[in-house]
């Protein structure tokens, strides 16, 4: 402040460091602002501390467009504080996509609890169970560790209080539960007796924790849908009655490539995987001459012996009787074979 109003003794600013605390200096005084990935957070919690609309709005689109899983993992709290509804939903959106990878990352240590507990609760949330359990490990690991207590089992199964009851034991395996689970001792000796008794009566044994297993999402396809490459669904995938699920035809240089992976693949009647004819292309007749089969190493010539794993040529003609090239492979070439090809004769 100036004048009569000016301060007499130093301000100390202690909710953010010195060089955030200058980029929300500068949009004071120029209303511009430079976001970057070490500053957003501080500036954006000084923009929602003192209430400046334009600054939460620029700092919610630049998160948007560099929203990864390992920044969606730390930011889903911030968000959460903030109450901006868009990056949360979009870092919801992200992790519940791609739950697997969530679980295995190394950013899965600091999340919130609150993260933590929807997590859990979210049936969507598709991944191994055993994983997500040892994920809840790490994280009360990590978490003593943040409140200066020691690892040991009571203080992790204090810090787990909310956390234990919403973990599905019961779908775990047997031998996952009485090597893994056991061995952490997180369960009292109560709690690990009934759900091995669970287990071992198929179902029919009383137990405290959820029972349901984790729905994947599914994605269905009712009519032709062409990739390229690999291609990853996070749930399971549903091939309908008239769904196709092809690839771009090999052209030279790429395409004829058809692979995918889900939690659960289920082409109904009707639905097709089909890749035919996209792939290596076959040999070419013309001028009464036959090339070779394509095969890893290019186009083939007007040879018999094989062009890698593309078969041999053989000979055209343009009576009935020819002769056409057998198979060939990395060994031996294919060897000729007679073939009958009638034709019409048009007058």
């Amino acid at each position: 402040m100036f004048g009569e109003l000016a301060e007499k003794n130093d301000i100390k600013i202690v909710d953010c460091d010195l060089k955030a605390f200058l980029v929300f200096l500068q949009y004071a005084y120029t209303e511009e602002i430079t976001f970057e990935p070490d500053t957003v957070l501080e500036v954006t919690n000084l923009a929602v501390k003192y209430q400046i609309t334009e600054v939460i709005d620029k700092s919610s689109a630049y998160l948007l467009q560099t929203l990864t899983l390992e920044n969606a993992l730390t930011l889903f709290n911030h968000a959460q504080l903030w109450n901006v509804q868009d990056v949360l939903h979009k870092c919801w959106q992200i992790i519940q996509s791609q739950s697997e990878q969530a679980v295995a990352c190394a950013e899965f240590r600091v999340i919130s609890e609150d993260l933590l507990l929807r997590i859990l609760r979210d049936d969507g949330f598709v991944c191994q169970e055993q994983a997500l359990f040892k994920a809840c490990l790490a994280w009360a690991d990590a978490e003593c560790e943040r409140r200066h207590r020691s690892a040991d089992v009571s203080n992790k199964r204090d810090i787990l209080a909310k956390v234990l009851p919403l973990i599905r034991f019961p779908t775990m395996t047997l031998q996952f539960i009485s090597t893994e689970v056991a061995a952490s001792k997180i369960l009292t000796d109560q709690e690990l007796l009934e759900l091995l008794l669970h287990l071992g009566s198929e179902g029919y044994g009383r137990t405290s924790f959820p029972t349901v297993p984790r729905i994947a999402n599914e994605t269905v396809i009712s009519d032709t849908m062409v990739i390229s490459g690999h291609q990853t669904w996070s749930g399971a995938l549903v091939i309908a009655n008239g769904g196709v699920l092809t690839c771009q035809p090999w052209d030279g240089k790429s395409g004829g490539l058809l692979s995918i992976k889900a939690s659960k693949i289920h082409i109904q009647k009707g639905g097709q995987i089909d890749a035919t004819g996209k792939g290596f292309r076959g040999g070419i007749s013309e001028h009464d001459q036959c090339t070779q089969g394509e095969s890893q190493v290019g186009l083939g010539t007007n040879r018999s012996i094989p062009n890698g794993g593309g078969g041999g040529a053989g000979n055209s003609s343009t009576s009935y009787g020819s002769t056409g090239g057998g198979g060939g492979s990395y060994v031996e070439h294919g060897q000729d074979a007679h073939a009958i090809c009638w034709q019409s004769q048009h007058g």
